[in-house]
């Protein structure tokens, strides 16, 4: 169910995105119902996904002009971002986003990690990603640590290796992207 809401989160217009919002909002309270922290757990997981989802499309569209797109590469080749660059509101805005996917990650992990499951060392890793993605690489390291405790508590050697991977992209601070339009790829 999760893999499928990341590809719908993805593709979705706004407007789904905050149907989609609501929807899991009552799942979580049809999951508190219950009483079953697993299931809330990966709601409230998948809820930061989606939000996350929410910060990219509109910091996207904050910075649809030619002029800005230019100037925004130039300050991702140096590992920048720049709060002014926005303008206030949107700032604002996009801030209020970080804050609600990290909160429904942290959340996520919260619940999860009450029960000892592995899965709490998921929820890290994914806040940790979107962190990185948000230009906010400290809190993604600190993120990051707690998920490699968790990974290497319940020997899950397919999450450490992405915590080494995501550990390198954050070391870099996003400079390592490749240009997937001239067909670069990751080096594997």
């Amino acid at each position: 169910m999760k893999q499928n809401l990341r590809v719908n989160a993805h593709s979705a217009s706004a407007a789904e995105k905050e149907l989609l919002i609501l929807l899991l909002s009552d799942a979580v309270m049809v999951a508190m119902l219950t009483g079953n922290k697993k299931v809330l757990g990966f709601v409230f997981m998948s809820k930061g996904f989606v939000e996350g989802s929410h910060y990219l499309d509109y910091k996207v569209k904050c910075i649809n002009l030619p002029w800005k797109s230019k100037v925004r590469l130039l300050l991702n080749k140096q590992g920048l971002e720049i709060p002014l660059f926005f303008g206030f509101m949107h700032y604002r805005r996009l801030k209020t986003y970080i804050d609600s996917f990290t909160k429904s990650h942290l959340e996520a992990a919260r619940l999860l990690e009450e029960i000892d499951d592995a899965t709490a060392g998921r929820a890290y890793y994914d806040l940790a990603a979107q962190l990185k993605t948000a230009f906010k690489f400290y809190r993604a390291r600190n993120y990051l640590r707690k998920a490699k405790i968790i990974a290497e508590r319940h020997n899950d050697t397919v999450l450490g290796a992405q915590i080494r991977e995501l550990k390198k992209s954050i070391k870099a601070r996003n400079r390592d992207i490749p240009n997937y339009l001239e067909g670069e790829t990751r080096a594997a």
